[in-house]
């Protein structure tokens, strides 16, 4: 957990640098955190960000550290990009967005989330996906790997759920086979392909968390659903091989 006195020392950096994407690496110290300024070195600062990777590299080795940038327009979610360099530098990730009033800070970590429930609408980090790999964790202990992905996929001719699960354990279910806790229905919703998943905990319920209109809504939580409800849009089941050996 970052400390309130560095978050309003990241926000104050933050507006001193907009409208440009301020940087810096936060290092676990004896006596705290410590930030670091890094140069934003990208052709266009104001909409993204480019630092030294050595520079970064250095300050980050053998050292407790996380990455901070803002999003001086927004949004209150994690792009594509970040994402992609939330898995490429394998540290955790700070973001802040302060185009909004309170600043929303939010981060990308390997640590998932421990709250199942209380958990408000975030693209990338408090998704559906993100709730089944936390769901999964906790309930399962399977390590479910992360995957970067764009605010509104199934909107750019990408099928994640379809491709990504294929390679991560997972089986099709026939058509009429039993369920089994844990098991994954892949739903679609107003797309071309199956954007949206949720868990089968029994007695008719399925455990999901839906995607809102925008990529942050802080009044949309995970919920238990009656998996008849999405019967229609319900395209196929997937199984984990792990918990058939376990129910085997």
């Amino acid at each position: 957990m970052i400390p309130p006195t560095i978050l309003k020392k990241l926000e104050l950096y933050a507006r001193q640098t907009a409208p440009k994407e301020a940087c810096a690496i936060l290092i676990k110290a004896a006596q705290g955190w410590e930030i670091k300024e890094l140069a934003n070195l990208a052709g266009n600062p104001q909409s993204s960000f480019a630092v030294d990777a050595g520079l970064m590299d250095g300050l980050c080795k053998g050292r407790e550290a996380v990455f901070f940038h803002s999003h001086p327009l927004g949004p209150s979610y994690p792009s594509l990009l970040d994402m992609q360099g939330f898995v490429d530098t394998k540290i955790d990730w700070l973001i802040a967005d302060i185009s909004v009033q309170p600043v929303q800070f939010f981060t990308l970590s390997g640590k998932g989330q421990a709250d199942l429930h209380n958990r408000p609408f975030r693209h990338g980090i408090s998704d559906c996906y993100s709730l089944i790999r936390d769901y999964y964790k906790q309930i399962f202990e399977l390590e479910l790997l992360e995957y970067p992905r764009g605010w509104q996929w199934w909107s750019e001719g990408f099928a994640h759920y379809r491709d990504q699960f294929k390679g991560a354990g997972f089986f099709q279910l026939e058509e009429g086979a039993a369920l089994q806790h844990g098991d994954i229905a892949l739903i679609r919703l107003r797309a071309k392909v199956a954007n949206h998943a949720a868990i089968w905990c029994g007695d008719g319920l399925l455990f999901h968390h839906l995607a809102s209109s925008q990529g942050f809504d802080a009044y949309r939580f995970p919920q238990y659903d009656p998996a008849e409800r999405f019967a229609p849009f319900i395209e196929g089941w997937i199984r984990h091989h792990s918990l058939t050996q376990k129910e085997a």
